[in-house]
């Protein structure tokens, strides 16, 4: 039980009550840092749409038949990140995110 709160090398520490939050936010940040360091520019960033630059100067957002391999990779880490994120919230909280 304390595996699930505190988290392990595989498994993110669950958010278990909003008064453990500011030790959960470090333990969290931590493990995504010790594990997959790409994914906490994907939470720090925020979600990312693959842009490019029309004629006129301005972005667009890219058609997914457009995206390069790099889009890919960008918007299947932001997936993980949110993946992630969802994963260490309590399933009271975690419900919030489904579509």
């Amino acid at each position: 039980m304390l595996d699930l709160h505190i988290g392990t090398s595989t498994k993110p520490p669950r958010l278990t009550s909003a008064e453990d939050f500011i030790e959960w936010k470090f333990r969290y940040k931590n493990y995504v840092l010790l594990s997959k360091a790409k994914m906490w520019r994907s939470i720090i960033r925020g979600h990312q749409v693959p842009m490019y630059t029309k004629s006129d100067g301005s972005q667009a957002h890219k058609q997914i038949e457009n995206y390069t391999d790099e889009d890919y990779d960008l918007v299947e880490r932001d997936l993980k990140a949110l993946a992630s994120l969802t994963m260490a919230l309590s399933p009271d909280t975690a419900h919030n995110f489904k579509e």
